[in-house]
């Protein structure tokens, strides 16, 4: 029988002992993530999955859209149904384990500890997404698959929220530990507010008021006053500048829909009942949200349309531009409309205007007084005013081509402008 000989049976021993777990490692397959890249990806992909869902599933819901009925071999109103969009269960459990796991790196690892509010925070939006649609959903158990639980048990919607480990107390726990930082530690992976924690603390307790008011029904008086102490205390998103928007950019981090233009696109027909609502009320968003139908004009169709249903192609509206491009202002419209517009659009993706051949973006304005042609300019002594259809609008935030974002009064410095000047074609 042969024998192996004695140096290389010593060789092969010594390589099968202590290194052999960190040969074998795969290097691209890493056991553990550092919270950094988990939070910049539940951001990421809560924002890509929801908007998605929304523009599909939410929005045929919410009746913006009704199905075309070429497309139709599914039940658009069954949320488990498999589909283009409509089932959010797998999107938001996913980012809810992972919101877990950053929660559980803050815990262990003193030097991780900023990432406790936001993981708190991305948690709680996902689980309360979950129990909105859904009702009573696993939530106690649900991210417990590492020590064993696979088959969670469900939590009655009441306890989600109001429990003492509910949604509410998590948002508690979420400030408490953001006012009780005092590390240096940077929040390395937030795209939503660069590694402000004041901006999570607006997030989160705008979060509670979201809950308590959708709770109020079920709240005894100390929950009522904690209603009105989050909002006496007025540390919550005032103005759409502070919302949590995740700004999509160039592929892979873009809205999936910025990419179709009539394959997918026209599976979406305008809806009847928001075609009439609109325009029962002037409001200008129709021409934002639905492009002019072939054979002009906006229109839409009944919910629930069939191939029995008979409809023109030419003669319907499809999602309009705002899905893939920026909103033009229409200074025809009442100053009024004109104002919501840009609150509307604020930040992302942004109104805008031209002057003197280049795009101009508006932020924040506020009503002004004066009368003229819409989009003259009235006024420049340390104030932008621009007419409107009816009344004016005093431009306070805006940002030029390739330039940072500033105050009118800092434009008004820099730029040669003089009333009866124009914005817009």
């Amino acid at each position: 029988m042969p024998r192996l000989p004695p140096f290389l049976a010593a060789l092969l021993l010594a390589a099968c002992t202590g290194d052999f777990a960190e040969i074998n490692t795969n290097p691209n397959a890493p056991a553990d993530v550092p919270p950094a890249l988990l939070l910049r990806q539940v951001t990421f992909s809560l924002a890509d999955g929801l908007s998605y869902e929304g523009f599909t599933g939410g929005a045929n819901l919410g009746q913006y859209f009704s199905a075309d009925p070429g497309f139709n071999a599914f039940d658009r109103g069954n949320l488990l149904a498999p589909q283009f969009g409509g089932n959010p269960w797998p999107l938001l459990y996913t980012n809810l384990r992972d919101a877990e796991l950053i929660l559980a790196r803050s815990r262990d690892n003193p030097g991780d500890a900023i990432y406790e509010g936001p993981a708190r925070i991305l948690r709680v939006f996902a689980a309360a997404g979950l129990t909105d649609v859904f009702g009573d959903v696993p939530y106690r158990e649900a991210a417990a698959g590492r020590g064993g639980e696979v088959t969670p048990a469900y939590t009655p919607q009441a306890d989600v929220y109001l429990a003492a480990d509910g949604l509410l107390a998590e948002l508690r726990a979420a400030v408490a530990a953001m006012d009780a930082y005092t590390g240096t530690a940077i929040l390395e992976g937030d795209v939503l507010y660069g590694g402000d924690l004041a901006a999570w603390t607006r997030l989160a307790n705008s979060l509670r008021l979201k809950l308590l008011l959708r709770a109020s029904a079920r709240l005894d008086d100390d929950r009522l006053a904690e209603l009105d102490d989050v909002f006496t205390e007025g540390r919550y998103i005032d103005e759409a500048s502070g919302d949590a928007v995740f700004a999509f950019g160039a592929p892979p981090n873009d809205f999936r829909f910025a990419r179709a233009r009539l394959g997918d696109f026209a599976n979406y027909l305008e809806s009847l009942t928001i075609d009439s609502v609109l325009n029962r009320l002037d409001d200008p968003r129709e021409a934002v949200f639905f492009r002019e139908a072939a054979a002009g004009g906006r229109a839409g169709v009944i919910n629930g349309l069939g191939p029995e249903t008979p409809y023109s192609a030419d003669t319907v509206s499809l999602p309009g531009t705002i899905f893939r491009e920026d909103a033009e202002v229409d200074w025809g419209r009442p100053a009024q409309q004109v104002h919501d517009f840009v609150r509307g659009q604020s930040p992302i993706p942004g109104a805008w205007t031209t002057w003197d051949g280049e795009t101009v973006k508006l932020y924040r304005t506020r009503l002004g007084e004066g009368e003229g042609p819409p989009g003259t300019v009235l006024a420049t002594d340390a104030r932008l005013v621009v007419a409107a259809g009816g009344g004016a609008v005093e431009v306070v935030e805006l940002q030029r081509e390739g330039k940072r974002r500033m105050a009118a009064t800092d434009f008004l410095n820099g730029a040669e402008l003089k009333p009866g000047d124009r914005f817009g074609s």
